[in-house]
């Protein structure tokens, strides 16, 4: 199963999706303790987040993805959101570039009310979040797409579903390339940086854990999230 989802990551590899942090690995097994921030996720003065305190292992053991369903344009209007909200997670910007505002000992709200079996309520406590910036999913109004905050969406944006729960069809704002390629990075970094602690199979969607009030990030990615959380695993050099 690992050489299936490699394949699979070999394939948009070729498209354009590379390593990106292959630098900053460690060059031998021997480091003591997990780095507290990613090395090539920027931290911008004066949008510091609120944290609640430290992550029950001292490092998150998974992630949740969000989409910011297209309220800004840049990530400082995302982190000020944050910041001035009581909110602390990651954030991607639209040309991929990640941004990190808090050690990762120390944990945020993110997720709201959510669940998961192995975790309980409350998975902020427990999983850091990421927001990409996004529209995510979108509304149908003559030929055009529309954000939640009525932002129109080119159609060469838009990723078209079929959904059989509920008989209708669903518009998302597809994630760019330079998006993929940076949570694919970052997610397996967190996961290589601390894998006694961080599992591939808690990297989940806040629609997996707030399953009847949540839509991130459905279609907004390219893979489902049984295939991302495999891609990752294949990706990595932890055996």
């Amino acid at each position: 199963m690992k050489e299936f989802f490699k394949s699979i990551y070999n394939f948009f590899k070729g498209l354009g999706y590379q390593k990106k942090y292959e630098a900053y690995r460690a060059d031998t097994a021997s480091e003591l303790e997990p780095l507290l921030h990613c090395p090539f996720a920027s931290r911008l003065s004066g949008y510091e987040q609120k944290t609640r305190g430290e992550y029950l292992k001292g490092y998150p053991e998974g992630a949740i993805l969000h989409y910011t369903a297209g309220r800004h344009g840049d990530a400082r209007s995302d982190l000020k959101l944050a910041k001035d909200s009581g909110f602390s997670y990651m954030v991607i910007d639209h040309k991929g570039n990640l941004f990190q505002q808090q050690d990762l000992n120390k944990w945020g709200y993110h997720a709201g009310k959510s669940s998961w079996p192995e975790i309980g309520e409350n998975v902020s406590s427990r999983l850091v979040g990421i927001e990409v910036q996004c529209g995510g999913l979108l509304t149908h109004k003559n030929g055009k797409f529309f954000t939640w905050f009525n932002k129109e969406i080119p159609s060469s944006e838009v990723r078209t579903k079929y959904c059989h729960e509920t008989n209708t069809w669903k518009y998302f704002h597809k994630f760019t390339e330079a998006q993929e390629a940076m949570l694919l990075d970052v997610l397996t970094w967190l996961y290589e940086n601390n894998p006694d602690v961080f599992k591939t199979d808690l990297i989940l969607s806040h629609h997996e854990v707030s399953p009847d009030r949540k839509e991130d990030v459905g279609d907004s990615l390219s893979w489902s999230m049984d295939e991302l959380r495999g891609i990752v695993e294949a990706r990595s050099t932890v055996h």
